[in-house]
């Protein structure tokens, strides 16, 4: 299955024209609670949790480790025991940082995970992927993907490590701008709307 996407771009002011601070106070909790431990990953496993989802409908945990890792996402209980990998079908990844679940691409009936393959930090992709896998409550070793979003932003190359999968389907990417050759400058915030499933 492919999908395609139609790309729409926003950057991101830092303060926003009115009622930045009455935002920014809302957001805020007023008072932290001591922490409280209620679980561990498996370093040897999982050694850099990029991206992390919390199933709706079964008892579970997703994560994604970062570049280096293979072709796979992890399973676990939510204290992060039991973890295992699932092998993902025909997925070469180069640098996954997300993961997050919503709705299947044409499927309002079917969860998928999303898999964000989008780090750049050379900024020098010329296309970056999403990959949806269906959720099932058991996951065999091995699955297919159900579709592959890859796009590319219309102003060039970005490095992203943050995505959400939006309740109609869309994604955003949020991009993290500034390298060791360029200045920082304002994230940019990317939507893209599924147009059309093949």
């Amino acid at each position: 299955m492919r999908v395609c996407f139609r790309l729409a771009c926003a950057v991101v002011a830092l303060v926003a024209a009115t009622g930045a601070s009455s935002v920014a106070k809302a957001a805020l909790c007023a008072e932290w609670s001591r922490a409280t431990e209620i679980g561990r990953f498996d370093p040897e496993k999982i050694d850099e949790s990029s991206g992390l989802a919390v199933s709706r409908r079964f008892d579970v945990l997703y994560h994604n480790n970062d570049s280096g890792t293979g072709p796979e996402f992890w399973v676990s209980q939510r204290d992060g025991s039991n973890a295992r990998a699932v092998k993902i079908k025909d997925y070469v990844p180069k640098d996954p940082e997300e993961i997050a679940i919503g709705i299947c691409p044409g499927e309002k009936k079917k969860t998928c995970l999303a898999l964000a393959d989008i780090g750049d930090n050379t900024e020098r992709r010329k296309n970056v992927a999403i990959f949806f896998i269906e959720e099932l409550e058991k996951f065999p070793s091995e699955v297919s993907p159900f579709g592959v979003a890859r796009f590319h932003y219309p102003d060039g190359s970005h490095d992203a490590e943050a995505m959400a999968l939006l309740p109609n389907g869309d994604f955003v990417v949020v991009t993290k701008e500034g390298t060791l050759l360029r200045p920082t400058r304002p994230a940019g915030v990317y939507r893209a709307r599924a147009v059309d499933v093949a």
